[in-house]
């Protein structure tokens, strides 16, 4: 996986985006709430940029936000992300992505490290 150099960024009004050959990393903004408008937003880069194909997703939760994760259940536009790697900067953040699993229907595995998220996302691929 060639995660040195970036393909684009993409700033939303909730999230910055850096899309790479075939993984995209989620900076979501401070005091955000993560919900199905945010998610639909998301699924239009994902059809944008691997329509046809396999990609990964890092979520890096650097930033302190909430996620809604019944919104995760109505996801219609992920159909070839082979999971997501939520990058964890404390236990909490550990914590909430574990709660998290049940309701996504990819996997989804959480990480201290980037290095792991981006080994595990490699290993799906």
């Amino acid at each position: 996986m060639n995660t040195k150099s970036p393909h684009k960024s993409i700033s939303l009004n909730f999230t910055t985006l850096t899309i790479y050959e075939n993984l995209i990393v989620s900076t979501v903004h401070e005091g955000v709430l993560f919900d199905t408008p945010q998610l639909e937003q998301l699924e239009e880069i994902f059809a944008l940029y691997f329509n046809d194909r396999p990609f990964g997703f890092i979520a890096n939760r650097q930033n302190d936000y909430t996620v809604n994760p019944i919104c995760y259940t109505n996801a219609t536009a992920i159909e070839h992300m082979v999971g997501m790697a939520v990058l964890c900067y404390s236990e909490t953040n550990y914590k909430t992505a574990n709660f998290t699993k049940p309701f996504f229907r990819k996997p989804l595995e959480a990480f201290f490290t980037f290095e792991e998220c981006e080994n595990w996302i490699q290993q799906l691929l």
